[in-house]
């Protein structure tokens, strides 16, 4: 990030942010629950989309090939994740939580099968958390995938459909547990790895390259 978008970003309350690299723009999710669109080759603001809420617009996902992006509303009682389109700048739908009693956490794009999918660190259900898969026919939940205790935060997709999942400090803190998980989406979301020692962390990161996860 340059030095002139870093200060045009920090002209408002950012929170969350993506990379629209198709597109050479900066989505950044605002405190008052709006996201700002700024183009990356001269760091204007292009659009001020207005999500609906009074929270802040939190973390993001994007899908290239529909050219649409959902961003958590964690704030809101109950939280939201609501759906944009990259194309019209505008809101397509959104998906209310009503069994969440807190804030939902990073959202991810499985470009293997074209869904998208957010970390719940609590539900009425599964106190211990659980991710959800999202359906934008209808703004509902495909499928949910209960966890074992992780309170979970970042979520990001590496190879052949593993989800890597990063459990918050309220990991340590309720269970005495630190550790990360791997999910296998293509087998019901089957955990195939358990990270031991690696806990208290929120957003990750997935590099292709390397094929390694870095967690912040």
């Amino acid at each position: 990030m340059t030095w002139a978008i870093a200060a045009l970003v920090l002209s408002f309350c950012p929170a969350g942010l993506v990379v629209l690299p198709d597109r050479g723009e900066l989505w950044v999710g605002d405190g008052d629950g709006s996201v700002k669109v700024i183009n990356l080759f001269n760091n204007t603001i292009l659009a001020n989309i207005t999500t609906g809420s009074k929270y802040r617009a939190d973390e993001f996902a994007y899908d290239p090939n529909s050219g649409i992006v959902v961003v958590t509303n964690p704030n809101d009682k109950p939280p939201l994740v609501t759906a944009l389109s990259a194309n019209n700048r505008s809101v397509i739908g959104v998906f209310n939580f009503t069994d969440v009693p807190g804030e939902l956490e990073q959202p991810a794009f499985n470009p293997s099968n074209g869904l998208f999918y957010v970390s719940v660190p609590e539900s009425e259900t599964n106190k211990g958390g659980e991710i959800r898969s999202l359906n934008l026919a209808n703004f509902s939940t495909n499928a949910v995938y209960p966890l074992p205790p992780c309170v979970p935060a970042g979520i990001v997709f590496g190879a052949n459909q593993d989800l890597f999942v990063s459990c918050s400090q309220k990991q340590i803190l309720n269970y005495n547990l630190a550790a990360a998980f791997v999910l296998d989406m293509s087998n019901s979301g089957k955990v195939i790895a358990n990270i031991s020692g690696v806990g208290g962390s929120d957003q990750v990161v997935y590099d292709p390259e390397y094929h390694q996860c870095y967690l912040e």
